[in-house]
């Protein structure tokens, strides 16, 4: 995923330290995730009580903001939680 205020953690000079423009985001802005409530634990059940927040009737799901104004209340593809990394950004994907 792209970091929309860049990855505290990558060098500033970075592609991942160096925050995400508008122009970048118009390129894809109805897959850019700017901001949402996604707890980055995928491997939580649903039934787990740390992730009880992010459940709606037994399934798990998130509020997501995206770059050309909609919200969705998005649900994450099953497969997310057999990931050790995210894919590399993609405009054209689900999300970036």
């Amino acid at each position: 995923m792209r970091h929309v205020a860049g990855d505290a953690n990558a060098p500033r000079a970075s592609y991942e330290g160096t925050p995400v423009k508008t122009a970048e985001i118009a390129i894809g802005p109805s897959h850019k995730i700017v901001q949402g409530d996604w707890p980055w634990h995928a491997n939580r059940g649903n039934a787990d009580q740390k992730s009880i927040w992010h459940n709606y009737k037994g399934r798990s799901r998130f509020n997501m903001l995206y770059g050309d104004g909609h919200v969705q209340f998005y649900q994450s593809p099953d497969k997310l939680k057999d990931w050790t990394f995210d894919p590399k950004p993609n405009r054209d994907w689900l999300w970036w």
